[in-house]
């Protein structure tokens, strides 16, 4: 027998006399009555604690009738029998002995809180649980797991050890829900992971003198150049078009997007007339301290909902072309770079007692660079004498006793050859072992001229860089003078 969520089973004695009526059945209390109605044998069982009584009448024909406060059945030796009134289910088995199955509708006791059918470990407390209600449209919930525990449950005389969840709201109508069929009809999705929601993209194209980045990038600083590299959008029925440009970053500003506000109706406030100034908002349209009133206009933008702070780039000057956003990238850490290999080599000892010394340098060719000298060139070369730089100049002719000089000439292999002075048109050399040193760069030519992205290596990495690109093609390499050009 059992009832609500609590079960009875075993045999009982029909008692001959008063005094051994009370017999216990599992865990309940059964009073047991047997009687002659007429020749039809008459059993009637009480629970007292439930306060239900049975009574069981054996009729002819092998029929057994069982009636009850509520549904009552007739079942025939051998075969099973059910009946249902007021939510209440009655089930009387007449096979091998006799078997009594009521359930009741019983109010549940904690609403929070549902057994599952096995262990599952992998539950915990934070997560959340959608409990899927079947039987009830409407009634499923999603709700976060309070505690989740191991325990052993023995009802309806089956034992296991299963998962109980407590949850954060109830998942049980106590007016409603008290038959056993809400468990079964009942199915808890549950290990929860948690799920970012993905940013709304942005399509706009990446023009102008403001570029919004999407990220927060605190340091970036006004007056450091910048390299846009992108696919043109500006190019009417074409695609694929890779452009690079040179900018300067003129201010950043860290914030979120602003959108159009909604159109709101005008209101007016009334101040008095020596407030009325400081009442009004910034966006004040008009201000009258004489009638003591102030017209205030709403904000026409409004901060972008679920929107994040991030990085705006203000440019100096406008971007030369439009470029596809998804395809952009913006590169800082921006330097200029000059082609050419840096050497460091002792050239030769000085000898006072010589006058236009003269050394040649090992590496060819020299570089020079773009400068704002008369020729729009300079050279690499620099040149020490007891740790001490000399200068290059045009001619020693004009170069008087003192001076710390030098000149240098080129042979048509391009190897260079440097000439210190002779006392009376630049100071001669001071004696010492290996005391002229000279640092330059080899390497010039319209091979430096590079395509963008083939420097990708460094002779030498400091300390924070990872990589190095040349987003920008290398310009303005030039090959020396031939002796025909000359000519």
């Amino acid at each position: 027998m059992s009832q609500g969520s609590g079960s009875a089973s075993g045999s009982v004695k029909i008692p001959y006399n008063k005094t051994d009526k009370t017999q216990t059945v599992g865990a309940w209390e059964v009073d047991v009555t047997g009687a002659m109605n007429g020749k039809q044998p008459q059993l009637t069982i009480w629970l007292p604690a439930l306060e239900r009584v049975y009574n069981i009448t054996f009729e002819t024909l092998g029929l057994i009738k069982v009636e009850t406060d509520g549904p009552s059945v007739t079942v025939v030796s051998g075969q099973t029998a059910t009946a249902d009134e007021s939510g209440r289910h009655l089930l009387v088995a007449a096979k091998s002995g006799f078997v009594l199955n009521d359930e009741a509708p019983q109010p549940p006791n904690q609403l929070n809180v549902i057994s599952l059918d096995a262990v599952y470990d992998k539950i915990v407390p934070g997560s959340y649980v959608y409990v899927d209600r079947a039987d009830t449209p409407g009634a499923s919930i999603v709700a976060q797991v309070q505690s989740a525990v191991q325990v052993s449950l023995n009802t309806y005389g089956v034992s296991a050890r299963v998962t109980q969840l407590t949850l954060d709201q109830s998942w049980l109508n106590p007016s409603t829900d008290r038959m056993l069929s809400v468990a079964r009809n009942t199915t808890v999705y549950a290990q929860s992971d948690p799920l970012q929601p993905a940013d709304e993209p942005i399509t706009d194209l990446i023009a102008g003198a403001t570029i919004e980045l999407g990220d927060l990038y605190s340091d970036l600083q006004p007056g450091r150049w910048l390299i846009v590299t992108g696919e043109r959008a500006d190019i009417a029925k074409t695609k694929g078009i890779t452009a690079s440009e040179l900018v300067m970053l003129a201010s950043v500003k860290q914030g979120v997007q602003q959108i159009p506000a909604p159109a709101v109706a005008l209101g007016r406030a009334t101040a008095s007339a020596g407030d009325a100034c400081n009442s009004a908002s910034p966006n004040s349209a008009s201000a009258n301290g004489d009638s003591g009133s102030a017209s205030v206009a709403p904000s026409t933008t409004q901060p972008l909902p679920g929107d994040t702070t991030h990085s705006f780039l203000q440019l100096a000057s406008p971007l030369a072309y439009s470029y596809t956003r998804e395809t952009v990238t913006i590169s800082g850490n921006v330097v200029p770079a000059t082609n050419g290999a840096t050497k460091k080599e002792v050239i030769g000892s000085g000898d006072s007692s010589q006058s236009f010394q003269q050394f040649k340098l090992q590496g060819a060719p020299l570089t020079y660079v773009s400068a704002a000298t008369p020729s729009g060139a300079a050279s690499t070369l620099a040149v020490y004498v007891n740790g001490i730089r000399w200068q290059e100049i045009d001619s020693l002719t004009t170069a008087g006793p003192t001076d710390r000089v030098f000149v240098t000439s080129a042979d048509s292999q391009n190897n260079v050859t440097v000439t210190f002075g002779d006392g009376q048109h630049g100071m001669r050399l001071p004696t010492g072992m290996e005391n002229v040193q000279a640092i330059y760069r080899t390497g010039i030519g319209s091979g430096g001229n590079l395509d963008p992205g083939t420097l990708t290596l460094l002779t030498n990495r400091p300390l924070g860089v990872r990589s190095v690109t040349n987003p920008v093609a290398a310009t303005g390499g030039a090959d020396a003078d031939s002796a025909n050009t000359g000519r």
